[in-house]
C-alpha cells in the first residue's frame, strides 16, 4: 500500500467521537494516512479553510452521519461535514459513506432538535443514499470493521483498476461484476500475484453464465423471476447463486418439456425402454440380411460357414444351442447395442444428454444407432435440432477444413519451407 495514500473522514464530533476514533484507529491499521479535524492543530486560517484544503489533497473521504447535524460552516449554509463533502463530490473524490441505524435507540443528546438542522440533515442523509450506496452502522466496532475492509476493498480494485479494465474488454463483459468478484479476492488469503489469473477465470465463467441465461428463454412469469434472480448474482459476482438458479430453471424447463413431449407423443418413457427389444431385434436383421429369410419365433437352424468372423460366429451359435433361443430371442440378445442407451422423443433423448454434458459427465459422445440410415436419419433431423436450439450443438463449422474444425496446426512442408 501506497504510503501517500491519504483519507479524509468528515464527521460530526459530539455525538460521534467513539465513532471516529474506532474508524481512526482502523484506518491506521490499514496504513493508510488519516486527516481529521482534531489533529489539525494550530494553523492560520479558518477552520472551513483547513478542511477543504486537506479534503483537496485526500485520496478518499469516510462520511460518517449520525443524528446530529452540527456546527454550520461560515458562509456555506451547511454544516462543516456536509461542505467538506460537497468539496469533495465537486473534486470527483471517491467516497465511503454510513449512516447511523435510525432502529438503534441512542442518548437523546445525540438526536438533532433544531427543526431548520434536522430539515437539512433530512435532505442531505436523501442525497447521499441517491448518489451512493450506503452502509448503515448500530455502534462503533461494527462501524470500524466495517469500513477497514471498505478501504481495503477500494485499495484492491484502485491497485488492480487497469488489470480488471483490460480483461473486461479483452473478455467482452462489464465491468461491475468483476469488481464484485475482486472484493470477494479481498476477502480470501490469495496471493496478489494471483489475482489477474483469477479475474480472466471469472471472466470466462460469466460468460458461460451469460450464454445459459441466454437459453433459458421460456417467457412464463416463473422464468422471469430465476433470469432476474440469476442476473442480479452475476452482477454481484456471486456465480454460485447464479449458477443454482439456472440449474434451477434448466431443470424446470426439462420438466415442463418432458410432460409435454410425454402428452403429445401418447407414450411414456417406460414404455418406450420397452420398445428397445423391438429395436435390437431390426438391428439384428440389418446385420445379418439371411436372419430376415428366417422363422423369427423358430429355433436357429445351421449356419454355413464363410469369412465373416469366426469366432464370433460360433459364439452367438453356441449361445443359441445352450439357452434354446428362437432367432427373434438370439437377435433381441446380440442384434442391438448393450452399452448405454437414450431411447425417447427427441427432446427426451436431448434432455438426457443436456444433463450428462452439463453436469460434466463426459466431454461428449461417440453416437451409434440400432440400425442404419434409418437410426442416422431421425437423430440428424430430430435430435440435433433440439441440441443445436438449447446451443448445445453448432450450427455450422468454424474452419473451412476438418484440421481447422479440431483445431490442429498445419505443419509445414518439407519440401517448401525453406523456399521464399
Amino acid at each position: 500500500m501506497s504510503a501517500s495514500f491519504s483519507v479524509f473522514v468528515c464527521s460530526t464530533f459530539d455525538d460521534l467521537e467513539q465513532e471516529r476514533e474506532a474508524v481512526l484507529d482502523a484506518i491506521r491499521r490499514v496504513q493508510s494516512r488519516h486527516n481529521a479535524m482534531e489533529f489539525f492543530g494550530a494553523r492560520p486560517g479558518r477552520p472551513i479553510d483547513v478542511c477543504l484544503d486537506e479534503v483537496r489533497i485526500s485520496d478518499l473521504l469516510v462520511v460518517i452521519v449520525g443524528l446530529k447535524y452540527g456546527s454550520l460552516a461560515p458562509g456555506k449554509g451547511v454544516s462543516y461535514s456536509q461542505a467538506e463533502y460537497e468539496e469533495g463530490v465537486r473534486l470527483g473524490k471517491p467516497c465511503l459513506v454510513y449512516l447511523r441505524d435510525d432502529e438503534v435507540p441512542i442518548l437523546a443528546k445525540f438526536v438533532e432538535r433544531n427543526p431548520d438542522k434536522v430539515k437539512l440533515l433530512d435532505a442531505w442523509k436523501e442525497g447521499l443514499n441517491a448518489a451512493h450506496i450506503v452502509a448503515k452502522f448500530e455502534d462503533w466496532p461494527k462501524l470500524a470493521v466495517q469500513v477497514a475492509a471498505d478501504i481495503g476493498h477500494f485499495l484492491l480494485e484502485r491497485q488492480f483498476a487497469a488489470q480488471l479494465a483490460e480483461t473486461a474488454a479483452v473478455k467482452g463483459v462489464t465491468e461491475a461484476p468483476l469488481r464484485e468478484v475482486l472484493k470477494r479476492l479481498g476477502e480470501t488469503e490469495i496471493a496478489e500475484a494471483e489475482i489477474p489469473d483469477r479475474l480472466a477465470k471469472a471472466a470466462d465463467e460469466l460468460l458461460r453464465l451469460r450464454a445459459d441465461l441466454g437459453r433459458l428463454s421460456d417467457d412464463r412469469p416463473e422464468f422471469a423471476a430465476i433470469r432476474a434472480r440469476a442476473s442480479a448474482a452475476m452482477d454481484n459476482g456471486d456465480f454460485d447463486a447464479a449458477r443454482a438458479a439456472l440449474n434451477e430453471g434448466r431443470l424446470r424447463a426439462r420438466a415442463m418439456r418432458e410432460e409435454a413431449s410425454r402428452t403429445e407423443a401418447g407414450f411414456l418413457a417406460d414404455e418406450a425402454r420397452v420398445d428397445r427389444l423391438q429395436l435390437n431385434y431390426d438391428a439384428a436383421c440389418a446385420k445379418f440380411a439371411e436372419v430376415s429369410r428366417l422363422d423369427p419365433d423358430g429355433p436357429l437352424p445351421p449356419i454355413p460357414d464363410s469369412n465373416a468372423s469366426k469366432s464370433a460366429r460360433d459364439r452367438v451359435v453356441e449361445l443359441a444351442k445352450r439357452e434354446n433361443l428362437t432367432v427373434r430371442q438370439l437377435a433381441q440378445r446380440v442384434g442391438g447395442f448393450s452399452g448405454l442407451a437414450f431411447v425417447g422423443t427427441p427432446v427426451t433423448i436431448a434432455d438426457q444428454m443436456e444433463e450428462w454434458f452439463l453436469t460434466e459427465a463426459c466431454d461428449g459422445f461417440n453416437v451409434m444407432f440400432p440400425y442404419l440410415p434409418g437410426g442416422l436419419d431421425d437423430f440428424v433431423d430430430r435430435v440435433v435440432p433440439e441440441l443445436q436450439r438449447r446451443g448445445l450443438f453448432r450450427r455450422e463449422y468454424e474452419g473451412k477444413t476438418l484440421r481447422e474444425n479440431l483445431g490442429l496446426p498445419r505443419p509445414e512442408n518439407r519440401f517448401f519451407s525453406n523456399r521464399t
